[in-house]
Parts: structure tokens; sequence; C-alpha cells
């Protein structure tokens, strides 16, 4: 077991991801929920995060995933090292791993265009006015 560039990069995604999302969750309040949702008084949060990239907490979800798969699932990895992932047990519960990452990313994706329409039916013109200025749903400049 080492402690390699992999290592230390899914260390950096877990803490960026996870950090990412704190701060989306303090810039939202109120107006957070885990379902998609319009409560009382909602107003459209461009400002934290969302100045930024439309779907924040979403490109702290995937940087998590990311970060778990680099730190327990590559060279130098505990799990990699020891050999677990040599057993037919292991290759199953791998298989499921990326299995259900790819059901998270594949989720986010399928969110992330029903809240634009939400937000987009709800707020009308603002909500445009916003898309154009932030354009991007997850990583600024590239999607």
């Amino acid at each position: 077991i080492r402690i390699t560039s992999r290592f230390a990069l899914g260390c950096l995604l877990i803490v960026s991801g996870a950090s990412l999302r704190l701060w989306c969750y303090r810039t939202l309040g109120r107006f957070f929920t885990f379902e998609i949702s319009l409560l009382p008084g909602h107003i459209l949060v461009t400002d934290g995060p969302y100045r930024f990239v439309r779907h924040p907490s979403y490109t702290g979800l995937l940087m998590l995933v990311l970060g778990f798969h680099l730190c327990f699932f590559t060279p130098g990895s505990f799990i990699f090292e020891c050999g677990y992932l040599d057993s037919d047990h292991a290759k199953m519960a791998s298989a499921v791993w990326v299995l259900l990452t790819a059901g998270i990313c594949f989720g986010a994706t399928i969110r992330m265009r029903k809240e634009d329409r939400l937000l987009h039916e709800h707020f009308g013109e603002q909500w445009e006015r916003w898309a154009k200025d932030v354009p991007y749903r997850l990583v600024p400049c590239v999607i």
C-alpha cells in the first residue's frame, strides 16, 4: 500500500467535491431539497457557486464519485494491493460499484435537465438571462 499520485488526486477530488456541495447547500439555504421542487417564495439563486455553473452540486457529486474510485480502485490502494480484487466476490462488488456510479452519473444528467426545465417554466425570462450568462451546467468553459 502506497500513496500514489492517483490516490492524492482522489483525496483532493473528495475534499473539493464535498466542499463544493456544502457551499451549494449553504448558498441555497432553505431552497435546497433532495427532491426536484419549488418551495413557496422560491427565488432563482444565482450567486455563490451558481455564478459559475448552473448545477455545481452535481459537479461536486461527480468529483466525489471519481475521487472515491481513484482512492479505492487504482494501483496503490489497499483494495488493489491486498489482492482483494482478484476474488470473484470482489469482481462482482466492483461491477456493482461501476453500475452504481454509472447510474449516479446518468441520473444526474436527467435531474439537471428536469431542474432546468422546472426553473425555466417558473422563472421564465429571469432564468433565460441567467442561463445566457451561465451557459455551462457542470464545468465553466467546458460543459
